[in-house]
């Protein structure tokens, strides 16, 4: 008999958590590299990330593309 599955949560909420609060030391800095690379931006620009800056959470993280603006 097939489950009855919600399309998605009934409830969310959204805290907001500071990098230096986080008990993941590798979360903490690739947030902290991020925010400093992106600056007043919504994203920092792919030729400002460097494989050697984030050899400490690399393995850690996926990086995407965004193709078409979208």
């Amino acid at each position: 008999m097939p489950r009855n599955i919600p399309d998605g949560p009934v409830e969310s909420s959204v805290h907001i958590v500071l990098p230096e609060t986080l008990e993941s030391v590798p979360v903490g800095g690739a947030i902290c590299y991020w925010q400093k690379l992106r600056g007043t931006k919504r994203f920092p620009a792919r030729k400002d990330l460097s494989l050697r800056a984030m050899s400490n959470f690399l393995r850690n993280i996926v990086l995407v593309r965004v193709i078409d603006g979208r």
